[in-house]
């Protein structure tokens, strides 16, 4: 659950860091309303998944243009590739963690297994 948390809010803070300056160099100056942080985090996240704003890159040779298409790779190449690993990797090392303490755990189980059933008498309790 750590690790998850830990992810997604990584993932959290890439989505918003690449959604709002994208959002406000494709659209022009608008007035705050209460669906714009939705429509900021829906242009980033499925960027993730599929490239739907590359046709609207290719219509702009202004800087704006410019600087989405940077903005772009650079988003891609971290929520694709670096997030994904960072993922693997965390859970990863918490099943490596759990995976060492399992032998621990069971030698202690043992133990005490092995002990109750030392002070437990050899016949059935009315002898």
């Amino acid at each position: 659950v750590h690790d998850l948390t830990f992810f997604m809010l990584m993932l959290t803070v890439f989505v918003l860091a690449f959604g709002v300056p994208t959002y406000s160099l494709l659209n022009d100056v608008q007035n705050f309303s209460w669906h714009m942080p939705r429509r900021i985090i829906n242009l980033a996240y499925w960027q993730i998944f599929e490239l739907q704003i590359v046709e609207d890159i290719e219509k702009n040779y202004e800087l704006n243009g410019y600087v989405m298409f940077f903005l772009l790779i650079a988003y891609i190449t971290v929520a694709s590739v670096l997030l994904i690993n960072l993922l693997i990797a965390m859970f990863s090392n918490t099943f490596d963690r759990l995976h060492m303490d399992t032998d621990c755990i069971w030698k202690f189980q043992q133990y005490s297994l092995v002990c109750y059933e030392l002070k437990r008498p050899l016949f059935p309790p009315p002898f």
